[in-house]
């Protein structure tokens, strides 16, 4: 593992890994990491298969980007074996909160809101989590008491647009929590979406519980429970509880998986409103079998009975460390009985009567008050469901008081914001702009310019642009970018480059170089901007002149290439050479490695050796027309000057991804140097096995791209379901294959691609000495594949070796296209 990650302690252990506690040094940061047994800990078979489920674990989080799932940082492999880097989470599991008492209908309705939207995204992704149980469902306690809940452990998850079998572990036991499980994972039928549903209505039936709604003393007894459906109808437990929300959760856990709500997006669309309201209409759920007394027609809302038998309810939102409770479960609360003073009667009336008009009058007004307030929140809940909403100013002020109100649930917050977005009618933006001028919070700020961002309303963008400085939270800030992403045009980038001139987060000031450079990249007056950027630089500070040299390496122009050769043959300011190397960190090719050369040989200074070394590790693995003979002799040129271990790793691991007799007999060669033997050991070996598994193709026949190594910053991931590469979004990313071919010959190569796109990205395949370039396609969807034929012929050996290389061309979109194969074909 790279020195970025300090190992603090070990805070968990499975069967076959180890999750810890760990610092990034880069930036300054806790997380968390998980790992797998290393061989000596466990047999090769365990290690291989608990690295496979770590990385496709990984692979499954990076698809996933939601605020109530557990956000993967990075992923890698050194000698130890495979790691994963994730947030570390600072809180309880469901399971701990209920052990103190089961949650209020207020408290679950958040949770309610919180899972499901988090299974929406997962269910948009085409991901079925397939292990989801309390243990799985972390509760973060933030600073104003109120929670925020995530969901853990994709380790079972599988992307799948189809139902899926259920798999059987080493033991040949079902994969999961038997408690949780739905009857056909035990029968090994098809898991779908609404498997997940069963499995989080079980986990919504314990919460309100305390108890498992499928339970027995053996596995064999609970796995019989759930198979022939004995549970208790959730009301007979909670009468305190709406009957409609009983009957909800009961619909999530039938079982008879047609009867269940189709996915988590039409569960929620369904989750009952205005409970408060008699002869209110609940959930249209199908009777569940076995249970008593369930009715889908209009039932009434209903207390609890004096002698109700209601488990202890716990208020989570009011303190991160409650209590524990002290009543029991399955009896009620005794009344408590608050001690009265000695009272005068006389005073007693006197009092009564000569409030009695006023609590008349004020009773009215709250009255009037109250249906006022229902009739607001019932208009944006039923708003909420539709797919196109038209409205007045009057409906934003409406959504905007809700949204808020932070004493409002989550759920009536959550529509209020729906509202905001889907809203349409004349005066609606500009009144949303109205209200993001006047709001106190940086919270509705946030949600009311990514409203405003989506709704591409221009005008707001100098507003929201003023509040990033005033954010005093990371998040607030990278939220704040994100949404003047989606506005800034040419003209906004003197005002985004200012933003660099205060201290910022090392994220926040990325992700602001990142909006920079996008907009350089497509501006029609790029040359002047960097004419500008360059003259700025004299007079700018050490952060936000590293900043500005990355931004010009990025775009790589001869301007910036002829005013940096200027910087380092003067050798006048070290601290400003060190500076400028930033431009070589992130330089898009080749270019430059005779200069970065020249520097690490002519200059006596570490620190600047260290990171020009750093450099030149990464710009002579960037993929370029170079046939394997000049990369060779490039990469054991570099090698001989970097003297910082992590840039050698770094160069020794990407040629490990051209398995070539040649490549071999470098990687021998270094293991014979007292100077570099240290970081090519056990490097052969692995050289040997990659060369012997190169896989022989015939024309006609395809390069898959699951199958493909990923290179670079790797923000890309795999589509198990499709075989294909997904979520390319980085032009710093490329792939790679290695194939002999059958029959000598002139060969062309056509790219089996999808894209949701409507404008192309360009792309290159780098293949012996020769270079074919193409441009995407827009297709349907994702998994309707088009063919794209690239000009140009390549002559190709049997028996020989070859590495394909794909990588980003000159012009790309923010999401590139997915790639399902490259195919061969004879001339």
């Amino acid at each position: 593992m790279s020195s970025r990650y300090e190992i603090r302690e070990q805070i968990g252990k499975g069967g076959l890994g180890a999750v810890y506690k760990a610092f990034d040094t880069q930036l300054q940061r806790e997380v968390a990491i998980k790992r797998v047994l290393t061989a000596g800990q466990a047999t090769d078979e365990e290690v291989k298969e608990a690295a496979g489920k770590l990385i496709s674990e990984a692979q499954t989080l990076s698809s996933l980007n939601h605020p109530n799932i557990i956000t993967v940082f990075d992923v890698g492999q050194d000698e130890q074996g495979g790691f994963v880097v994730m947030e570390l989470l600072k809180g309880e599991t469901l399971d701990e909160t209920v052990e103190r008492g089961v949650l209020t209908e207020e408290d679950f309705t958040e949770v309610v809101y919180q899972t499901m939207e988090a299974l929406i995204s997962a269910q948009a992704n085409d991901v079925i989590h397939r292990d989801i149980k309390p243990t799985n469902i972390m509760v973060i306690w933030q600073a104003s008491g109120k929670f925020q809940t995530k969901i853990l452990d994709f380790g079972l998850a599988k992307f799948s647009k189809t139902p899926s079998i259920q798999t059987m572990d080493q033991e040949e036991s079902v994969l999961g929590s038997i408690f949780f499980m739905a009857p056909e994972q035990f029968e090994r039928s098809a898991l779908d979406a609404r498997t997940d549903l069963y499995q989080m209505g079980c986990v919504y039936y314990n919460a309100l519980t305390g108890q498992y709604p499928f339970n027995g003393e053996t596995a064999p007894q609970v796995m019989n429970s759930h198979l022939q459906h004995k549970v208790v109808p959730l009301d007979q437990i909670r009468p305190d509880i709406a009957p409609s929300i009983c009957q909800w959760v009961m619909w999530l856990i039938n079982r008879n998986v047609e009867h269940r709500p189709a996915n988590a997006k039409d569960a929620l669309q369904r989750w009952p409103q205005d409970l408060e309201v008699a002869e209110a209409v609940p959930v249209k759920a199908l009777p569940v079998e076995g249970a008593l007394d369930v009715t889908t027609g209009q039932i009434k809302i209903v207390t609890a009975a004096k002698q109700a038998s209601a488990p202890q309810a716990l208020i989570v939102g009011t303190s991160p460390n409650p209590p524990a409770v002290a009543a029991s479960r399955t009896t009620a609360r005794p009344p408590h009985h608050r001690p009265k003073p000695p009272s005068n009667n006389k005073t007693k009336w006197i009092i009564m009567g000569s409030v009695a008009g006023g609590i008349a009058i004020l009773t009215a007004i709250g009255i009037i008050s109250k249906i006022s307030e229902i009739r607001k929140q019932s208009r944006i809940a039923d708003m909420a469901l539709l797919e196109e909403v038209f409205g007045t100013a009057k409906d934003v002020e409406d959504a905007v008081d809700i949204l808020s109100d932070s004493g409002a649930p989550g759920g009536l917050r959550t529509n209020a914001l729906k509202v905001l977005h889907l809203l349409e009618g004349a005066g609606v933006n500009e009144a949303i702009f109205s209200e993001l001028q006047d709001a106190k919070s940086n919270s509705l700020r946030v949600h009311l310019s990514s409203v405003l961002a989506d709704k591409g309303y221009s005008s707001a963008l100098p507003t929201i642009l003023r509040y990033v400085p005033s954010a005093s939270k990371e998040e607030e800030q990278l939220q704040f970018i994100a949404a003047a992403g989606k506005l800034a045009e040419d003209e906004n980038l003197p005002e985004i480059l200012k933003l660099l001139e205060s201290n910022r987060e090392t994220q926040v000031r990325r992700t602001i170089e990142g909006l920079a450079l996008n907009l350089l990249r497509h501006s029609k007056k790029q040359k002047e901007y960097i004419g500008d950027i360059l003259t700025r630089l004299s007079n700018a500070e050490s952060d936000e002149r590293k900043s500005l040299f990355r931004i010009l390496g990025a775009l790589a122009t001869d301007e910036v290439q002829t005013r940096l050769s200027s910087i380092f043959n003067q050798k006048k300011d070290l601290d400003y050479q060190r500076d400028a190397i930033s431009a070589y960190l992130t330089w898009s090719n080749r270019s430059p490695i005779p200069q970065v050369e020249a520097i690490i040989d002519n200059t006596d200074d570490r620190s600047l050796q260290v990171i020009a070394g750093r450099a030149l590790a990464r710009l002579v693995t960037l993929p370029g027309p170079e046939n394997l003979e000049e990369k060779i002799a490039t990469w054991d040129s570099a090698a001989r000057r970097i003297n910082d271990q992590n840039s050698l790793r770094r160069l020794v691991g990407n040629l490990l991804q051209y398995p070539h007799p040649e490549t071999l007999q470098l990687l021998r060669s270094w293991n014979n140097d007292e100077d570099l033997k240290s970081v090519t050991r056990g490097t052969v070996a692995t050289m040997e096995t990659s060369i012997n598994s190169v896989k022989t193709i015939a024309a006609g026949e395809e390069l898959t791209g699951n199958l493909g190594s990923f290179q670079g910053d790797q923000k890309a991931a795999i589509n198990s379901s499709l075989g294909s590469i997904t979520d390319w979004t980085s032009r710093d990313t490329w792939f790679s294959w290695n194939f002999k071919i059958q029959d000598s010959g002139a060969y062309t190569f056509e790219v089996k691609q999808s894209s949701l796109e409507k404008e192309p990205s360009d792309f290159i395949i780098y293949v012996a000495d020769q270079v074919f370039k193409g441009s995407s396609a827009e297709t349907s969807d994702l998994s309707s594949f088009s063919h794209i034929k690239l000009d140009g012929t390549v002559n190709l050996k049997k028996g020989e070796i070859y590495t394909l290389v794909l990588t980003a061309g000159e012009n790309i979109m923010p999401r590139m296209m997915d790639i399902g194969a490259i195919r061969l074909n004879r001339d």
